[in-house]
């Protein structure tokens, strides 16, 4: 493999708010492993005017981001901060202040029945006077020139009758998606690029320097597919390199064989920039357990094979890549992250699909158990 020019790895602290200590340890870790970068998706998790200040014990304060872009400066680390723009707002919304800006209220209901506030109203008179205040306060805080505006999964658009006047067809939101895009902060402007499945047309419209951060989620990212719902097999890379977009790879930490595949797949791809490693929801979710999907993500896109990143992943962390422990661990990997815990309940484990229980995955668990708690002993470091 070719090394990556850019190297990044997330952490959703407006999901899991992580202590201060957490995140250095987090940061040593991306520097032992070829890391250039971190990515912190934010959402409200500032302590910026905008909102409530510094004093918010649920925010960063701008002294915790500066010691963390500090940090991360020794250790060959930029921090690029990601604060959601359309969709996923529902931290900023729950405050009374903000309420009003949601496109779900006054009773409303969502496109999928919900009443919870999630999306920004696209056409609310304050709404770009605030998201202009609140990014600019943030941008201020990253030296960095990169800014992620969000701009996935914003489900309940065109909701509200101030909207519907607004967006009369499909065409009309497109304009509107279109228009919130070009509406820029002064760093270079990356964002989720899922959403252009809804509205393939005003891609070719999107300025080329906004960069298109193309997640994956699927076993093999070789068979790459459509997002959300769209299931076609397609080459997403493809039609953003025709648009003279550039590109970051951004697979998950739910199976090993997801990140191992894409960065094979997005290996030497036209305006193929690198590669974000995303781990998502930890408030449910052990982060520990996705440290050797991380770091061989890291050896990965520094140019080595996926078996031979692999076990310097296990080398690093555990002083071992024995074969019979290292087959255990990937056996895990691929295995135990599909699910969020709260997600794991009866009605999921006993249903039974076209194809019956799937067995197969409880004895293959059953045994990368015994094989991990035999090795136990053996394992040098704590991590």
């Amino acid at each position: 493999m070719a090394r990556f020019r850019l190297r990044w790895a997330q952490l959703d602290l407006a999901r899991q708010m992580e202590n201060m200590q957490f995140i250095r340890e987090f940061m040593d870790l991306l520097g032992e492993t070829g890391y250039n970068g971190l990515f912190l998706y934010l959402e409200d998790r500032v302590g910026i005017p905008s909102l409530s200040g510094a004093a918010d014990p649920d925010c960063y304060t701008p002294e915790e981001i500066g010691e963390i872009v500090a940090y991360a400066g020794e250790r060959g680390l930029e921090v690029i901060p990601c604060v959601a723009t359309l969709g996923h707002a529902e931290r900023f919304l729950a405050r009374p202040h903000l309420a009003e800006l949601a496109e779900v209220r006054d009773g409303m209901t969502g496109r999928f029945g919900g009443t919870d506030k999630e999306v920004f109203c696209p056409t609310h008179p304050k709404l770009y006077e605030f998201l202009d205040r609140c990014l600019g306060e943030v941008a201020a805080l990253f030296p960095s020139p990169w800014f992620h505006a969000g701009l996935d999964e914003f489900y309940d658009f065109n909701l509200c009758p101030r909207c519907r006047a607004a967006m009369p067809d499909r065409a009309a939101e497109a304009e509107m998606f279109l228009a919130h895009i070009l509406a820029r902060h002064g760093k270079r402007m990356m964002m989720w690029s899922d959403m252009f499945e809804f509205y393939p047309e005003i891609l070719p419209r999107v300025p080329a320097d906004v960069v298109m951060v193309d997640w994956q989620y699927q076993r093999d990212v070789r068979d790459y597919q459509g997002h959300l719902l769209d299931g076609e097999v397609e080459d997403r890379f493809a039609v953003h390199a025709a648009c003279g977009h550039e590109m970051l790879a951004a697979p998950a930490d739910r199976t090993l064989w997801n990140s191992q595949s894409f960065w094979e797949y997005a290996d030497g791809r036209e305006g193929m920039l690198g590669g974000l490693f995303t781990s998502w929801e930890k408030n449910d979710t052990y982060l520990y357990r996705s440290f050797p999907a991380i770091a061989a993500s890291g050896f990965q896109m520094n140019g080595m094979e996926r078996g031979d990143a692999f076990r310097a992943a296990l080398e690093l962390l555990f002083g071992s890549a024995e074969p019979l422990f290292a087959a255990a661990v990937e056996a895990a990997l691929d295995l135990g992250n599909l699910s969020h815990f709260n997600g794991i309940r009866e009605n999921r484990l006993l249903t039974i699909d076209h194809y019956g229980l799937k067995v197969r995955d409880f004895t293959g668990a059953a045994l990368a158990h015994t094989a991990l708690e035999a090795a136990r002993p053996r394992l040098a470091d704590e991590r």
